[in-house]
């Protein structure tokens, strides 16, 4: 029995009448996209890699790399509306390594430059607060997941963490070794080595 729901169109306009289609690039007899007058987007993504496919309600869906990887194990979040909208939206610590992946695989133009550092923004915002929160276990969890997935990975990693001031890569590769230290894996295999003495002191404290 295959699930049903009324046109996502007549759903959104429910919420606010000035949403329309946005036609998809690859076929323009499909919608991915549905953006209001007030400039809020809707899109409807999906982790597959071929063209975009049918969702529910009449949408299609766009293939999103690594979306699989930032879906993963979710949590519970309410959606500031009315009286509160539950959902569920990606773990802080996977959004932000997701954000420093497609941050360096965007295609190089002016819209692709301005989109890779809004979201090395995003992630760098994240990171700090989960930083100051000292949820670097969490953080070191989310990135040796994806370092693990191979080299085009790591090699997206490291090219935008690249990007930061000296002060927060520090920051951060000293965070990241601690957590991994803390999971039971080796700094050094994840790029951390120069760290390592600082994750060994880290993990002799007393505690």
């Amino acid at each position: 029995i295959k699930d049903s729901m009324p046109p996502i169109l007549d759903v959104l306009r429910q919420v606010d009448p000035t949403f329309r289609e946005v036609p998809s690039q690859a076929d323009g007899r499909l919608s991915t996209r549905f953006v209001s007058r007030g400039n809020f987007n809707v899109e409807f993504l999906t982790p597959n890699q071929s063209s975009d496919e049918q969702a529910l309600g009449g949408a299609a869906a766009s293939p999103l790399r690594f979306l699989d990887y930032l879906i993963y194990q979710p949590i519970r979040a309410v959606l500031l509306h009315g009286a509160g909208v539950a959902v569920l939206v990606p773990s802080p610590e996977r959004y932000a390594i997701h954000k420093l992946i497609v941050g360096s695989r965007r295609k190089v133009d002016r819209d692709a430059t301005a989109k890779s550092a809004k979201d090395r923004l995003q992630a760098r915002s994240i990171i700090e607060a989960m930083i100051a929160n000292r949820q670097h276990a969490d953080l070191a969890s989310a990135l040796t997941e994806a370092w693990d997935r191979g080299d085009q990975w790591r090699a997206a990693i490291r090219t935008s963490i690249a990007t930061y001031d000296d002060d927060l890569q520090s920051s951060l590769r000293t965070e990241l070794a601690k957590g991994v230290t803390e999971l039971g894996s080796d700094p050094a295999g994840y790029d951390l080595s120069d760290k390592l003495a600082t994750a060994e002191a880290y993990q002799s404290r007393p505690k």
